[in-house]
């Protein structure tokens, strides 16, 4: 299945582009809140971005390759498989 492809205007880009700036402002502050460890805290914002950016598979190969070298596997699946979650945050 391909994805679609979908033309915007300059309006719409702008505002998708805003809209994800607030969630990733958003993403940080909860993990501030919740993460004690700044790794941690790193793999949350780096987890979002790409979940976030382009369409596609949304599992964590093809994800961390669209952060291209900004994550590594390794640490994002710790970071999923093992961070303690603080719940009621």
């Amino acid at each position: 299945m391909s994805a679609a492809v979908v033309e915007q205007d300059g309006a719409t880009q702008a505002l998708a582009s805003a809209v994800k700036e607030r969630l990733e402002e958003f993403v940080a502050s909860v993990a501030r809140a919740a993460m004690n460890h700044p790794v941690q805290r790193e793999n949350a914002e780096r987890y979002v971005r790409g979940l976030l950016g382009a369409s596609g598979r949304k599992s964590l190969e093809p994800l961390v390759e669209r952060l291209a070298g900004e994550a590594d596997y390794q640490s994002l699946q710790q970071f999923l498989a093992d961070s303690p979650w603080i719940l009621g945050v």
